[in-house]
């Protein structure tokens, strides 16, 4: 997700979509995304610095170590990443 510097508002700006796993890169065998990836994310800036809270969930299909079955479980995982923008016009989230 790439995010234009000049259209972050004073106040910052908050972005939802939804991406499948392959787009983020997330894919694995052992562990499988059941739902896209809902992403919630609010970013602001201070003078050279962008600050994002980004908040991921979904639903995601495991296997059991022990018995090998399938199930499911719902996910919500908060980050928080700051930014450099000096000499930048553009913040890519997915650096």
């Amino acid at each position: 997700m790439k995010i234009k510097i000049n259209d972050i508002p004073k106040e910052g700006l908050t972005i939802e979509e939804k991406k499948d796993a392959s787009e983020l890169d997330l894919a694995r065998d052992d562990l499988k995304f059941v739902t896209p990836i809902a992403i919630s994310v609010f970013i602001n800036r201070d003078k050279d610095e962008a600050y994002a809270h980004v908040t991921a969930g979904g639903k995601i299909e495991a296997i059991c170590g022990c018995c090998l079955s399938a199930y499911g479980i719902d996910f919500k995982k908060d980050f928080d990443f700051s930014y450099d923008l000096r000499g930048k016009t553009v913040v890519d989230l997915t650096d």
